[in-house]
């Protein structure tokens, strides 16, 4: 049996999977990485030396947690996922009530399916509002709560509480936190937040690794000894050992149970910073800033119920917690991310898939639970390092495109669009009036001009490239140089993804392949857009007004998988008005292809490209008779 830890590659999420593991449990981390990191989980299985199982999604994508609880055997939630940053929420309140409400009913739903009848419950000692007294025990009543995000922990609550009355088999714990603060003494694992950060501890020590010019303490005339707030900071490792607490509270009872999470011992905001100062060694340069609206001069806990009745107790000291937040930031000045330059994937899903009878082909549902081809392809290029997806789409199927892809990728890897029209011609040339179709690949990427910064990676929204490729292109645009220089001057540096053509082939027609040429070095020569390509019983051929001639199923094929320079968008402006100009004012039919433009710019000295060979099999809708082996092959990824 396992347990389903939502959000669990964040700060406290993280800090419980090693808890959790070290019990002995199995492990199902299930985050949508909005706010975290993948290599937080990679961390926690080294710490541990034990495997866990992710799952990427979102709280409110209720078919993505069906295929989760319907594959692993779950008998128990903890629940850490959702929106919670303090000032964001006021700022966003639909956001936060739609994400944090709605997301728990719907795992809340998803787990009466499946007869899940534990969860831990991740709430917070903001509930309390301006508490009536301190410390705070868990009768204190509920005082006004100032901002969205504490309305949804105190909502949250009462939706648990009231379930838990209406089914007698249900068991849920609250834990309401204080401050949870430090690292774990590994310094594996700590807290990496994204932007802003939403508490004290991260300021403190981003000032002392000198990201920071100075801590700014806000307010120094409340009413307590120093003057500064007083807060009940609480080291994370201790936090998380109270949620295994909690679980082995339940494991044998039902009904509700609601713990402070605390030290039981207020600290101020100068008293922490001299402690820091203290644990490491180091001057924390400070300023006195007005309050912020809605601060309370004191909130600490009574945390003696938790340990009477599930025998919790914080046990680490506010030197310990200063100490592994410092080592945390100094071994991670980037948190868990290198300071990486913008690598976007540029996806051309402009084009309709006339081969097939006239549908979208970008937007054919392929995967088990409704997952287009693009799923994937930016999953991997996430995975590989891609941090912006810039879509090139036509305007008349902007919003089923939305719909179908554009909504869900935003929340989690930055998203932009470009739009690809037909009429979309530099100055002087005309479109013919009987032309249906834009003008092809180069076209679709002259349409991302002023979009991309740096470098940036092509593909078809219709291909599966497998993630040899992203990891490939990436490693190449993200530290080779933009031009090279020889004695005849510079070249623009570009790469392509290498497949084998045999890994290429439809099972129901022919296809066109740019089939490459390359030298000893695997340096492209030459691109010979040919089409006609077709399988046989010995390989593959190109079927032509005379017959079959053999071609080698090896041969190198670019599947429009390029990494190009933002410069390359320059080049393509003057390419495409020479194209344009040497066209006969009735043709209909010609494109500006990518591979034809490469290979030009090659064989006029003005590029180099290399070409990263990959043994990955290539597979896409070519024909709407595809499509059966693209959903069988998409099964036997997601199996293994």
């Amino acid at each position: 049996m396992s347990v389903l830890v939502t959000g669990g590659a964040g700060f406290i999420g993280s800090h419980t999977c090693v808890e959790l593991l070290n019990s002995g449990r199995e492990v199902v981390v299930y985050d949508n990485l909005s706010n975290s990191s993948k290599k937080s989980l990679e961390r926690v299985m080294q710490i541990t030396g034990k495997k866990l199982k992710f799952y990427e999604g979102d709280i409110l994508d209720r078919a993505r947690l069906e295929e989760v609880f319907a594959a692993e055997d779950i008998d128990s939630v903890i629940h850490f996922a959702g929106l919670k940053a303090v000032g964001e929420s006021v700022v966003k309140p639909l956001e936060y009530y739609h994400n944090n409400i709605t997301g728990t009913l719907i795992l809340m739903d998803v787990m009466r399916n499946h007869g899940v009848k534990k969860i831990v419950f991740s709430s917070s000692a903001t509930v309390y509002g301006k508490p009536a007294f301190v410390p705070i025990t868990e009768e204190c009543p509920k005082g006004e709560i100032t901002n969205p995000y504490g309305q949804t922990k105190s909502m949250l609550e009462q939706i648990l509480i009231d379930y838990a009355k209406a089914d007698e088999e249900f068991a849920v714990v609250i834990l309401r936190y204080f401050n949870p603060i430090g690292a774990h003494e590994s310094g594996l694992i700590g807290e990496n937040p994204k932007g802003i950060p939403n508490n004290l501890m991260p300021y403190i020590t981003q000032v002392a690794v000198g990201k920071r010019e100075k801590l700014s303490i806000f307010g120094d005339d409340y009413d307590t000894p120093d003057g500064t707030g007083v807060r009940d900071y609480i080291h994370v490792v201790d936090l998380a050992k109270g949620h295994i607490c909690a679980l082995d509270h339940i494991e044998e009872r039902s009904g509700t149970y609601i713990y402070n999470l605390g030290t039981g011992k207020g600290v101020s905001v100068l008293e922490l910073v001299h402690a820091f100062e203290e644990a490491n060694d180091i001057k924390i340069p400070y300023v006195i800033a007005p309050r912020r609206s809605g601060d309370i001069d004191c909130n600490y806990a009574d945390a003696s119920l938790a340990k009477k009745e599930i025998g919790f107790e914080a046990t680490k000291t506010i030197v310990d917690m200063c100490r592994d937040s410092y080592r945390w930031q100094t071994m991670n000045p980037n948190g868990y991310e290198d300071e990486k330059p913008e690598v976007t994937l540029v996806v051309m899903a402009a084009g309709i898939g006339s081969r097939y009878g006239g549908g979208i082909k970008q937007l054919e549902k392929v995967g088990p639970n409704g997952e287009i081809l693009m799923d994937y392809s930016i999953r991997d290029a996430k995975a590989a390092g891609f941090n912006k997806v810039l879509f090139v789409i036509r305007h008349d199927i902007y919003d089923e495109f939305m719909e179908v892809i554009g909504n869900r990728i935003s929340k989690f890897i930055d998203v932009d669009y470009a739009f690809q029209e037909i009429d979309d011609l530099p100055d002087g040339f005309t479109t013919s009036k009987d032309r249906l179709k834009p003008w092809g690949t180069g076209h679709a990427i002259l349409a991302c001009k002023g979009k991309i910064k740096g470098a940036f990676a092509i593909i078809n929204a219709d291909d599966y490239y497998g993630k040899e490729a992203y990891v490939k292109l990436y490693d190449f645009l993200s530290k080779q140089p933009s031009v090279i220089k020889d004695g005849r001057g510079e070249k623009l540096n570009i790469c392509m993804a290498g497949f084998k053509l045999g890994n290429t082939l439809s099972d129901n027609g022919a296809v066109t392949r740019g089939v490459c040429m390359l030298n000893d070095d695997d340096i492209l020569l030459g691109v010979k857009e040919t089409s006609g390509i077709v399988k046989t019983a010995y390989g593959a051929a190109v079927k032509d007004d005379n017959g079959l001639k053999p071609i080698d199923t090896n041969s190198p094929v670019s599947m429009n998988m390029w990494g190009v320079p933002a410069a390359f968008v320059d080049v393509l402006e003057s390419e495409f008005k020479l194209f344009l100009s040497k066209l006969d004012k009735d043709d209909i039919k010609s494109e500006f292809l990518l591979p034809v433009i490469i290979d030009n710019l090659v064989k006029s000295g003005r590029a180099v490209v290399t070409c990263l060979k990959t043994s990955d099999k290539w597979f896409g809708v070519t024909y709407k008779e595809d499509k059966q082996s693209v959903v069988d092959a998409i099964r036997e990824l997601v199996a293994k």
